[in-house]
């Protein structure tokens, strides 16, 4: 999931990316990079482009920057909390993701 985040955090930055250029700025492998590249373009968050002679680039979509805006703001009371000393002991919380909304399914 960490690495689905950096992956549209290094690309809402505006900037079309090739895999190679994604790779080096999140430090993965090809095979890493390639898995979750593939899950983001099937989920609509990422899209790719033809670009010099048949070579993919790789862009954030609207949607991509939506659920990165919605992640981010879900991290932040989270951070706070921590940083306050906050201790969830034996609570699980469940998110599913829906389109044009998060839903919060505890169990």
């Amino acid at each position: 999931m960490q690495q689905c985040l950096d992956i549209l955090d290094v690309l809402n930055e505006g900037t079309l990316l090739k895999l190679t250029e994604t790779m080096k700025k999140n430090n993965k492998s090809c095979f890493e990079m390639s898995e979750n590249v593939n899950f983001l373009v099937k989920q609509g968050l990422i899209e790719s482009k033809i670009i010099q002679k048949r070579r993919k680039a790789y862009a954030i979509t609207q949607l991509g920057m939506t659920v990165l805006e919605g992640i981010k703001d879900l991290k932040k009371p989270l951070s706070k909390m921590s940083e306050k000393g906050f201790k969830a002991e034996n609570q699980k919380t469940t998110f599913v993701l829906i389109p044009n909304s998060i839903v919060n399914v505890n169990t």
